[in-house]
């Protein structure tokens, strides 16, 4: 039975599932595709906050570089495309 990590998928949801090999890393077993529509969490700032974790280990100071910040998603998109991670996905996470 298809869980959650809090409890199992309801009927309604099951239903309007659907059912194939969406992954490649997944060796051709079948899985399910459940549409669920994305949020963001409530303390979440407006940017993707980026972090010097040498001189800043306990991620109390975000840095605010539109430059970097879009370096690094490119380089986060390539790695996605990498590993052959459904297209779908790329607005979730803002790319």
């Amino acid at each position: 039975m298809p869980c959650t990590f809090r409890d199992f998928i309801d009927r309604d949801t099951l239903a309007k599932s659907e059912s194939g090999v969406f992954l490649k890393s997944v060796h051709d077993i079948p899985h399910l595709r459940i549409r669920t529509p994305s949020y963001r969490h409530g303390n979440a700032p407006e940017f993707n906050p980026i972090y010097g974790i040498v001189a800043d280990p306990q991620q109390k100071n975000p840095i605010r570089a539109p430059g970097l910040e879009a370096k690094l998603a490119g380089r986060m998109k390539e790695q996605l495309e990498c590993m052959g991670t459904p297209e779908c996905q790329y607005a979730r996470v803002g790319l």
